[in-house]
């Protein structure tokens, strides 16, 4: 018979309290160790064409709102913490070349004893927050890459200070410029027209090498001579045995090549199947924007679920300020709604509660251009 549910509350809130009862935070032990400005791999920045004292700059930058963070009473000092700051930049991408983006890590760990023990011991993890300078992309769930990326238009969840939180991610910027624009039904058509002939010849390309039975006939006759070359080494030492898993490899190969033979018509039907079946799909797709008005082509396109379809404004950064240059911070604030985190300690919790109540937004805006 299943539980109820207040008896699986009962037990959840029991495991919990004696949880928390067993492990205690040691505020009088904490520690802040800032990401290294040294000793540093440049190589990702300077695969986008940043140079060394970009990168140092934009390091210089990152370090100013993190230490901004660090002057939360609750951080100054993070007592009963070690928190562990990583950083990295240009980890997914850096825009062209024009803006560097990157990411500051603040990690968590939480010293404790165990019950009355005098030994204190350190989380092996932690809750984190994130930092995302110039990266529009987190925005919207996932990386974008190239130009022609586009996504369902954001859900704005509400305001804070001021500044618009996107899910869990606050964003805080001084551009006036929006961060998305409208993808046109017109664009929307022409990059699934060159999406869809970009898998139509790669499908092509691939059947050119033929079908599979044709492909495994290529390599044939080099697979058996390598083979029996292993035979004849290998009879030197046993002959009998040599000549029985010859036997079995020849067998092999004979009923391979019948099966291939086999399955070849269906095989060659199947990948015209799958050519006409791509071909079909760019000519649809050709007919669906030769048939929009000029009004319709300029129009927003909406995605299934009611919502535009949307592109990262290109004309977002000022182009005028160095790559290192601040112009977007945004930030997972609002990632853990501590009350209702069961895995935190009752220290995480009134950490994360007190970051969320305390940043300042507007204070982090005056770092940025």
């Amino acid at each position: 018979m299943r539980p109820s549910l207040a008896i699986l509350l009962l037990v959840q809130l029991t495991i919990h309290t004696v949880a928390s009862a067993q492990y205690t935070n040691v505020p009088e032990k904490f520690s802040w160790n800032p990401a290294p400005m040294k000793g540093i791999s440049f190589s990702r920045a300077a695969y986008f064409g940043f140079n060394q004292q970009q990168q140092l700059q934009m390091r210089a930058n990152m370090a100013s709102v993190v230490e901004l963070i660090h002057q939360l009473p609750v951080l100054n000092p993070p007592r009963g913490y070690e928190v562990d700051i990583f950083a990295t930049l240009c980890e997914h991408n850096c825009d062209g070349g024009k803006v560097i983006t990157a990411e500051s890590s603040l990690i968590f760990q939480e010293y404790f004893r165990r019950g009355n023990s005098t030994v204190v011991e350190r989380d092996a993890e932690g809750p984190s927050l994130n930092i995302h300078y110039n990266s529009i992309g987190r925005i919207v769930s996932r990386i974008t890459v190239g130009k022609d990326e586009y996504f369902e238009e954001p859900y704005l969840t509400r305001q804070e200070q001021g500044f618009p939180v996107y899910g869990n991610l606050v964003v805080i910027t001084k551009r006036k410029e929006p961060l998305f624009i409208p993808l046109p039904k017109e664009r929307y058509f022409q990059i699934e027209i060159a999406a869809a002939q970009k898998r139509a010849d790669e499908v092509k390309k691939s059947f050119r090498e033929g079908s599979p039975y044709q492909q495994w006939l290529k390599s044939k006759d080099k697979n058996i001579e390598a083979a029996m070359k292993g035979f004849e080494w290998a009879a030197k030492e046993d002959p009998v045995k040599a000549k029985a898993n010859k036997e079995k490899f020849l067998q092999g190969i004979r009923q391979q090549d019948s099966m291939y033979k086999a399955c070849e018509i269906q095989s060659l039907r199947d990948q015209q199947q799958m050519v006409d079946k791509f071909d079909a799909d760019v000519k649809k797709l050709q007919q669906e924007l030769a048939g929009l008005s000029v009004q319709e082509k300029v129009e927003p396109m909406i995605g299934p679920n009611s919502r535009q379809y949307m592109q990262i404004n290109p004309g977002f950064f000022d182009p005028k300020l160095p790559p290192s240059a601040l112009q977007i911070l945004v930030i997972d604030l609002f990632k853990y709604e501590p009350a209702k985190e069961y895995m935190f300690s009752v220290a995480d919790k009134k950490l994360f509660a007190d970051i969320q109540a305390t940043l300042d937004l507007v204070k982090l805006q005056s770092l940025l251009q």
